[in-house]
């Protein structure tokens, strides 16, 4: 007892001083399983090369709305899984694209302290009518070896809504929780199913409609550790995550009608996190090419971001020959890499393999370097899936100022 009758209070812990939410996350491993095999430098070519997967399915006809004549639809199916029922393909690709990533994880750091995220499609862990993501956890630990002591989180979201998820696991990163961070997804949308739905929303890219989503199919995952964890473990790094930014966009089904400023509201946040600006962004992944309003977002995110400079009439005179392109100043958007033009539509993947796309475009820069062409250090990745949800990515070689 003290003098004055109370017990005195026990001392204080020591506490252990968490690193800030924005701290730049070290990605140490990639694993990818798509259209163009699971190499990384296979996917950035195809992106680049505009190699596309996507074929005519004559096993997904569409009927007109009155039955009179019959449209074949587009799809991006992985060749290698030939006739597979839809599950299996999404458990292949899932299976081949986390062994690759989970066999780069560092040899020091213990199963225990790994946790795996992964993004699915509700329908493919829903058993008996209700949500179990038990059997594809069984599944991987047993096709996997090594995972057995791993901690799963399988999220089941319909809207892909992948950047708050990853927000997630990097503020448990940050916070010590754990030492490493397997992140990705996987879905397969090749079913007449999916594609009866998406016809339905007058939204399927057909023979005679081209302005649609192309079901397609991937799987990927990255490895994440903090950027102290990284460097003691001497762990080989593929670049650093150095901003996140996530807004909402209420208007993004109506651009044609409605302002959108979610998307370059999350770009600003990445950029304020990140300590760079527009002008440091030499190259950005985006799935563009599937639907007219996403274009028109793209283009109120542009005007606000990377304002043109250049008028509708200089670009008229220019297309009528009045004046000479080299006349006007170059637009000043950094160049462009669209997965889904390869790949179509890829549902509870399409972050994680943007994500991946601007790391394999990260090794490709290295290669090239060799023959004295430009290194790009700084990539924005931008998330628009169809929740309202907006993200941005800042993914850089280096921790360094801008």
């Amino acid at each position: 007892m003290s003098l004055f009758g109370k017990k005195p209070a026990a001392p204080a812990a020591p506490r252990t001083k968490a690193a800030p939410s924005h701290a730049p996350i070290a990605i140490t491993g990639l694993g990818i399983a798509c259209h163009s095999g699971d190499q990384p430098h296979n996917l950035i070519r195809s992106v680049i090369g505009q190699m596309s997967g996507v074929c005519l399915s004559e096993d997904h006809q569409i009927p007109s709305d009155d039955g009179s004549t019959v449209a074949m639809a587009r799809m991006a199916p992985v060749a290698e899984y030939g006739d597979m029922p839809e599950r299996e393909r999404m458990y292949q690709l899932t299976t081949n694209a986390l062994r690759n990533a989970a066999a780069q994880l560092p040899a020091n750091i213990k199963p225990d302290s790994v946790l795996i995220v992964i993004m699915v499609s509700p329908e493919f862990v829903t058993r008996f009518n209700k949500i179990d993501t038990s059997h594809l956890e069984n599944y991987l630990k047993a096709e996997i070896a090594g995972l057995e002591t791993i901690t799963f989180r399988i999220m089941p979201n319909n809207l892909s809504v992948g950047s708050s998820a990853f927000r997630s696991a990097i503020s448990e990163l940050n916070e010590g929780k754990w030492q490493a961070i397997i992140f990705g997804g996987a879905d397969s949308l090749i079913s007449l199913d999916k594609c009866l739905e998406l016809d339905e929303d007058k939204r399927l890219n057909t023979v005679g409609k081209r302005d649609g989503l192309v079901p397609g199919e991937a799987a990927a995952f990255v490895v994440l550790q903090s950027t102290e964890s990284a460097t003691k473990s001497t762990t080989p790094v593929l670049a650093y995550l150095r901003g996140l930014g996530i807004s909402v966009e209420p208007n993004a089904r109506n651009a044609d009608i409605e302002a959108t400023d979610g998307l370059s509201n999350a770009i600003n946040q990445a950029f304020t996190q990140a300590g760079i600006g527009a002008t440091d962004i030499q190259g950005i992944v985006h799935n563009l090419g599937a639907e007219t309003v996403q274009s028109l977002e793209w283009h109120h995110t542009t005007q606000a971001i990377w304002p043109r400079r250049v008028s509708e009439q200089q670009r008229l005179a220019v297309q009528n020959g009045e004046i000479e392109q080299a006349e006007i100043p170059d637009d000043p958007i950094p160049d462009i890499e669209c997965p889904y033009q390869t790949m179509g539509e890829v549902g509870a993947a399409a972050l994680p393999m943007q994500i991946a796309t601007a790391l394999a475009w990260i090794k490709y820069d290295a290669h090239q370097a060799k023959w004295g062409f430009p290194v790009r250090n700084h990539l924005l990745v931008c998330d628009t899936p169809d929740a309202p949800e907006r993200g941005a990515l800042i993914i850089s070689t280096t921790l360094a100022a801008a």
